[in-house]
């Protein structure tokens, strides 16, 4: 009886067929590093994703911080310096247009704050090269100022009056 890797030749002779290779192990482990990568690979994407959110949301938290930082610091000025007096502070791309309020906030930021006789802010426009927020009224409330009043510039541009 002949062995199956042995294949019958003339003469009665008897030679063995080439051994075939067995890829199935290489495949296998292809198909697993595959996947790893694959999982890698979505898992730095999603986590660049909420990276990105993050730092969206952190800068936006920031543009409302500083929006109310002018506006107290409107205040105070109106209160050292112009009492009894309708005013205007404005500042825009790097110019003092009106009245310059005194705070260490971004070059970036742009402001034009009108405050009545009283020292309510009446009108309040700021904006960087991303947010933009607007009030007109009678009396803001500067703690009431929140992320949802604020756009973004390229949905809504939010202009400061020139500086005539």
């Amino acid at each position: 009886m002949q062995e199956n890797n042995q294949v019958p030749v003339e003469n009665n002779v008897v030679s063995e067929q080439p051994k075939k290779k067995d890829h199935t192990v290489l495949i296998v482990v292809l198909v697993v590093v595959g996947a790893v990568f694959l999982y890698l690979g979505i898992t730095i994407f999603s986590a660049a994703k909420n990276v990105s959110g993050l730092l969206d949301e952190a800068k936006l938290k920031t543009f409302v911080m500083e929006t109310q930082t002018i506006a107290q610091e409107s205040m105070t000025e109106w209160t050292n310096y112009s009492k009894g007096t309708p005013i205007v502070y404005s500042f825009n791309n790097g110019a003092t247009c009106k009245n310059q309020i005194y705070t260490t906030l971004s070059p970036k930021i742009n402001y034009y704050v009108r405050m009545d006789e009283t020292g309510k802010i009446k009108q309040l426009i700021v904006n960087d090269d991303t947010y933009g927020y607007e009030y007109e009224g009678e009396d803001l409330n500067i703690t009431s100022i929140s992320k949802n009043d604020v756009h973004l510039l390229s949905e809504k541009n939010v202009t400061i009056p020139s500086c005539n």
